[in-house]
């Protein structure tokens, strides 16, 4: 502490060393201070701006090297970092010419002018000198300390360098060509020695700054258009089209800055992009409260705080909207980081806006203007025109007379002439006093806000303060003024405001919940973050065709929020480095991790968290230092953004070590994963990333098992193409296909790809497991799509594969594939035997954890098609066994998929027998757990079952809605198998509606779908249905009608579906009665019926039965 107490010694100030070591403040920390850390220590205004002042020039005098010139400093950790930069070159136009022109002593002095002038103009806006280049300086803005609008400062520097040079006495005159980049850089390497030190930049940005400046015009700035995007609004720009630039490879646009326009930082924002309000209503109704409350004469203040990007300048701007036809007068003052040691910055530039002073008017025309707009308010004293005149700078001798006011007097009468005039205004209209950017205030417009708030108490003015939490407000205490915290928008209010900035473009619910995750409701994040992947072609477009996929989380920063959030990592110090390996753990860090990877010792370590958590930055979780959270994930990303990438492997690897170290029975597996990746070991990474993709099977989290094991595939993309990387890829691949099964549908195609890689790599592998795993799912795949002559094939092959192995698991999936194919194909015998093989060994199998490799149980599966299996043979009262007894492993298992696909089954089996009321019990059993879990499939299947009860009950359109959305879901999911029996009750439930058209329609599209895969189960119903649909005085012919019923009858007969033939013949029997052909359709009901030795119970067989007693 030596060291600060002298150079506090040196300014004068040594009376607060103390104060200083008490608060652990060393040079290190020193240039990090700023005016509200003195304000807090407790330290006056006067000794505040002294010490300010001292810092400055501290900064400016360690960056100085031995020739004039400023060399930034390093990073805190010493390392070189990644960081977007905006880099200015600059140059002095015809130095060539005056050398030859010259004295050499007289151009060194014209040189030291210039540079003089152009770095003060740089330092003026926060910009560094990086080197001087003969005639040439460069300059960074964003480097070594980043401000959230270097790209801003950089051209306001240009301009005033321009201006500064030209006004130059040199004898000469002097012109200066500036060229203006933004770009991602690497800086902070040391290169050099001695008075040549300096930190490099690497990167593109620096030779197109340069490059720009070549082609600008004397006297001009050049930008590029990375840099015009930062800046528009604020600039008044000229296009120069695309210039080839030598080094360039492609032509580039660039842009000339005419001037900087006189708006504000919101509205020129809001050029570009402005979205509703969204979430605060309440923050409006309070506004609106002391608006009303100011209105009757009774004068409020309102403090609007809250971080950068929260809205405060956008609910200003709501309020005057909403306002808009009371609100007569408004004065707006906005404060400007540029210029907060000057003197009324604010209200001056307000007054030149409400004046409208031009400076190619006359002394006496500006006055005149002035006069008139005081005049209007009934201020016609000469004193108030010249006090102001003396802050518009407008000359008024022989035109006022001469101010007699000491300094002291003349700022107190400053204050008064500037409350009068809003008193003045209050007295003919409420008056809408807005400061916005009150962090930024200059100490004299602060002490006219506490001289209006002690006088606005019976005045009809309302006034807003907008500032940031760090901003120590002076008025909290007055009674009339109110404090209201913006806090961040919830995760309703964030989707809103996504989809406002989407402007209709369609997004993804999963990347509208990361881009909500990452923003963390600030509403400026959230614009950004959107407009960036929508800018990006990331989103649908308003046509309805589809987005490209895209991960948000690990889409770069903005660049429009890259200078903000590297700011705030700036002020860190030397806790910066801390940040950022924090970042590499995650936006959730530990201690014990953080230790592994900082460089830190323990103490250094305490002092830096505990700087951070004073930042807001981070805030602690869980126990006392035991573990910390980033207050924005954009923070923390920014912080891993700027890592380099060794630096970045290295701090990866050490947390994978440590954290395998620390879990030994259940390793965090993505995490081990991540951070093996990162840390440069991919096959490591690959092995845990399948590892988290199986526990998540295991927990039938297909959607997470679907993520992991793709990243599982991603990452050894990068190992060399030989057996033990196709093994893996093999595997995982087969673990893959039956959760894309369930997520996507088993008809996808990207069920079909995974299928089919794994099949070929099986073969060229020679691998009889995985070739029996992959054809069993290519089955599924073309099961699934209701092709049964493609799905008889891989069934086939699943058999074949099989026999040369000794595995029960193979056996059972092969029972069951050619049960399930030979029931849908329309072989209700074969289909029988095939099931109950597969049930006899499901039964037998005391570990069934190899199952998880179809991603279903197929012992459940062959217990529900068992049940349709009996049922269609002729034995309805053997179909229920297997029906209770899926439902009841089904609850013994516990999974609600499983339970969900019984209780689906079970209704169909109900279905089938006619009773309404067990199908209605279990239908809304299904339809209830799918609608809380989201299994698409079986939503459909029960919503069909559903329609079909709910049309027992006459409910028609809603039986018609449920129908037609189970039959539209089913097609989404590019899933056909059963599509024809989908068709057979939708045409029933139009039938009970008296809807014949749709019902024959639904119906012949049934058939369609038998046709096209060789699919026959329920043909038969939909040929009998359309002859009960045109039996009803449909004008169709009698022998069109009796083919439709003989098609059904000879179908049945030919799967031996005695259940379907009963039904094909009582519904001829009921038309031939009609047509007087009662003999033939009696002998034929009667033949069919007496086939049957159970089921006499059930409504087909009872029906049958009645039609006979009728005939007979």
């Amino acid at each position: 502490m030596t060291d600060i107490r002298r150079w506090l010694e040196q300014h004068g100030l040594g009376r607060h060393a103390e104060l200083f070591a008490e608060h652990e403040i060393d040079l290190e920390v020193l240039p990090e201070l700023e005016e509200s850390d003195l304000e807090n220590m407790g330290i006056a205004l006067g000794p505040r701006k002294k010490l300010l002042k001292a810092i400055r020039e501290l900064e400016h005098a360690q960056t100085a090297d031995s020739t004039g010139g400023y060399a930034p400093q390093p990073s805190p950790s010493g390392e070189a970092e990644r960081r977007q930069l905006t880099v200015m070159f600059a140059d002095l136009v015809g130095s060539t010419e005056l050398s030859q022109k010259l004295d050499p002593e007289d151009l060194r002095d014209i040189n030291r002018a210039y540079q003089d002038a152009a770095t003060a103009a740089i330092e003026e806006y926060g910009g560094y000198v990086a080197r001087y280049m003969g005639d040439g300086v460069l300059a960074y803005f964003g480097y070594p300390r980043a401000h959230e609008d270097d790209a801003e400062r950089a051209l306001r520097a240009g301009l005033e360098m321009i201006v500064a040079v030209s006004r130059l006495e040199t004898g000469v005159a002097l012109a200066v060509r500036v060229g203006v980049a933004t770009g991602p850089v690497v800086v902070g390497d040391i290169v050099g020695e001695g008075a040549a030190q300096e930190s490099a930049v690497v990167g593109e940005t620096p030779n197109l700054a340069a490059r720009l400046q070549g082609i600008a015009e004397p006297d001009t700035v050049v930008l590029s258009a990375a840099t015009r995007h930062l800046v528009a609004g604020r600039f008044e720009l000229e296009g120069l089209g695309q210039q080839t630039l030598k080094g360039i490879v492609q032509p580039v646009p660039a842009y000339r800055a005419l001037a900087v326009r006189d708006v504000s930082r919101f509205d020129a924002a809001r050029e570009q992009r402005l979205t509703p309000v969204v979430g605060r209503d309440e923050e409006l109704g309070m506004l609106r409260r002391r608006w009303s409350l100011a209105v009757e004469g009774e004068g409020q203040a309102v403090l609007l705080s809250g971080e950068a990007g929260v809205g405060k300048s956008r609910i200003v701007r709501a309020l005057q909207d909403s306002l808009a036809e009371s609100l007569a007068n408004r004065v707006l003052c906005f404060c400007s980081p540029y210029h907060q040691s000057s003197t009324f910055h604010p209200l001056i530039e307000q007054l030149q806006r409400a004046t409208r002073i031009r400076p190619e008017q006359t002394p006496r025309e500006k006055l005149n203007a002035l006069e008139h707009v005081l005049g209007d308010l009934g201020l016609s004293d000469v004193e108030t025109a010249r006090l102001f005149a003396e802050l518009l700078s407008i000359p008024y001798e022989g035109i006022y007379p001469a101010l007699d006011l000491t300094p002291e007097q003349l700022r107190l009468r400053t204050l008064d002439a500037f409350a009068e005039t809003i008193e003045a205004m209050a007295m003919l209209e409420p008056v809408l006093f807005v400061i916005e950017d009150a962090h930024w205030i200059d100490p004299s417009t602060q002490d006219l806000l506490t001289h209006l708030i002690e006088r606005v108490r019976t005045s009809r003015t309302l006034i807003v303060i907008t500032h940031r939490p760090e901003f120590n407000s002076l008025w909290g205490d007055y009674s009339h003024v109110t404090a209201i915290s913006l806090n961040n928008l919830g995760r309703k209010d964030s989707a809103a405001m996504v989809a406002e900035v989407a402007g209709g473009r369609g997004l993804p619910q999963s990347m509208v919940e990361e881009i909500i995750a990452r923003t963390d409701g600030v509403p400026l994040f959230i614009e950004e973050i959107t407009a960036a992947l929508g800018d990006a072609g990331y989103m649908a477009p308003v046509d309805g065709t589809d987005a490209p996929a895209v991960d948000p989380t690990t889409a770069s920063i903005p660049a429009t929020l890259q200078d903000l959030l590297m700011e705030r990592l700036d002020r860190l110090g030397s806790a910066k480095e801390v940040a950022q390996h924090a970042a590499v753990i995650g936006r959730l860090f530990s201690l014990d991790l953080l230790r592994v990877v900082s460089n830190k010792n323990e103490k250094a370590l305490e002092q830096n968290l505990a700087r951070l958590v004073q930042s807001g930055l981070i805030y602690g979780r869980g126990g006392v230092g035991s573990s910390y959270e980033f207050k924005h994930a954009l923070v923390c990303d920014a912080a891993y953004q700027s890592l380099l990438n060794r630096e970045r492997q290295r701090c990866h690897q050490s947390i994978a070590t440590a954290l395998l170290q620390v879990a030994h029975d259940m390793p965090p597996l993505e995490l081990l994963a991540h951070h093996f990746a990162e840390g440069g070991h991919p096959e490591k990474a690959a092995q845990y990333w399948r590892q988290a993709g199986e526990r998540a099977l295991g927990r039938f989290a297909h959607v997470e098992a679907i993520s992991d094991f793709r990243r599982a595939l991603l990452t050894v993309e990068s190992l060399p193409e030989d057996a033990e990387r196709f093994r893996f890829e093999l595997e995982t691949q087969t673990l893959l296909g039956p959760s894309l099964m369930f997520v996507l549908g088993q008809g996808a195609p990207e069920v079909e790809q995974t299928y089919a890689r794994a099949l070929a790599l099986g073969e060229q592998l020679n691998n009889p497991q995985a070739s029996f795993t992959s054809a069993w799912g290519m089955w599924r795949l073309q099961f699934a799509r209701g092709d049964m002559k493609a799905g008889r094939e891989y069934a086939l092959k699943c058999q074949q594969a099989s026999a040369s192995l000794t595995d029960p698991v193979a056996s059972l999936g092969t029972a069951f594939a050619l049960g399930a194919n030979y029931l849908f194909n329309g072989d209700c015998s074969a289909a029988a035997t095939h099931l109950e093989n597969s049930m006899e060994l499901y039964r037998g199998m005391e570990d069934k954890s190899g199952l998880a490799v179809f991603g279903q149980d197929p012992g459940l599966s062959s217990l529900c098609y068992l049940a349709w299996a009996r049922w269609l043979l002729g034995f309805p009262d053997q179909a229920l066994a297997p029906c209770e007894e899926s439902v009841k492993l089904a609850r013994h298992i516990g999974k609600p998929v499983f339970i969900a696909i019984a209780t689906g089954f079970a209704g169909l089996t109900y279905s089938m027998r006619g009773d309404i009321s067990k199908l209605t019990e279990y239908a809304e059993e299904c339809h209830a757990i799918c609608e809380q879990h989201g299994f698409r499939q079986w939503a459909a299947m029960s919503n069909v079952m559903l329609a079909y009860a709910y049309s027992h009950r006459a409910e028609h359109d809603r039986a018609i809605a449920l129908a037609e959305s189970g039959l539209n879901e089913k097609l989404a999911l590019q899933s056909y198998i059963a599509c024809p029996w989908f068709c057979y009750l939708s045409a029933e439930v139009y039938l009970a509606a008296g809807r014949l058209p749709e019902a024959l329609e639904v119906a012949r599209r049934g058939i369609d779908f038998s046709a096209r895969g060789a699919e026959r189960f329920f043909e038969s119903e939909n040929h009998r249905i359309q002859g009960v649909i045109l039996s009803n005085d449909t004008g169709e012919t009698q022998d069109k009608i009796e083919s439709h019923f003989n098609d059904a009858l000879q179908l049945a007969r030919n799967q031996r579906a005695m259940s379907l033939e009963l039904r094909a013949a009582t519904s001829s029997a009921r038309f031939a009665v009609e047509h007087g052909m009662r003999d033939s359709a009696l002998e034929l009901l009667r033949l069919i019926y007496d086939s049957f030795n159970e089921g006499f119970d059930t409504l087909d067989l009872m029906e049958a039965k009645a039609l006979i007693e009728e005939l007979s």
